[in-house]
């Protein structure tokens, strides 16, 4: 990609000096109707990213798995039961 890169999740990639999904986060927790929000993936990679931010009461980190459909799992298990996805 560029000189120097180290591969890494792509959500990680720092984008005007940040990682790519903090912008994500913070468009969707400026859309008032949405709870809270959860990220499946590595806690070393995305793990400080909800206090970066300033919405640990917000955004939750959980650990991915080794695929997308096994990281999806484990995102849909912090949901409460209750709550539509």
């Amino acid at each position: 990609l560029y000189p120097g890169y180290v591969p890494t999740y792509k959500a990680a990639l720092p984008l005007a000096g940040r990682p790519s999904i903090g912008y994500v986060l913070e468009a969707l927790l400026a859309v008032p109707e949405l709870g809270d929000i959860i990220v499946a993936g590595p806690n070393s990679v995305f793990g400080t990213l909800p206090q970066e931010l300033g919405a640990a009461s917000r955004v939750c980190v959980c650990e991915g798995g080794e695929d997308l459909v096994t990281s999806l799992r484990c995102g849909l298990e912090r949901m409460p039961p209750a709550e539509p996805v």
